[in-house]
């Protein structure tokens, strides 16, 4: 299993198997002041093989602070059963899913959301907090 895609967004939400996402690509907030309760929704697309599709898998998030520390880390367990019948010959699987991520900036600069699935590194998002303009 693996990420497709990942897109930071103002909202995101799964339903019958289709994604919405509004305000994609939402890499960059300012804030009134430190430390901040920052927020943005996670829009993120899995693939996976039919091999894979009835095993356990980790899907792991963790936020990393402007100096690489870690700031938190989310771990969501996914069993999706058996592969989809309707799906093509020789296609992958998919598996869709939107989370609001939260978490406190203690400082601006580049933090990070770091995707991992069954612990092997996917995607990197950068995501810069600003104090107020002067």
């Amino acid at each position: 299993m693996r990420v497709d895609w990942a897109i930071p967004c103002r909202y995101a939400e799964v339903n019958g198997g289709l994604a919405t996402v509004v305000g994609a690509q939402v890499d960059a907030v300012r804030v009134a002041d430190f430390p901040a309760r920052v927020g943005t929704w996670l829009a993120v697309r899995l693939v996976f093989g039919d091999d894979e599709a009835s095993s356990a898998h980790d899907v792991m998030l963790k936020i990393l602070d402007p100096q690489l520390g870690e700031i938190s880390e989310t771990h969501t367990n996914l069993t999706l059963g058996p592969p989809n019948p309707e799906k093509a010959p020789g296609w992958e699987g998919s598996h869709l899913m939107a989370t609001f991520v939260q978490f406190e900036a203690s400082s601006e600069g580049t933090h990070t959301f770091e995707l991992y699935v069954d612990g092997r590194h996917q995607q990197t998002l950068p995501f810069s907090i600003r104090g107020p303009s002067e």
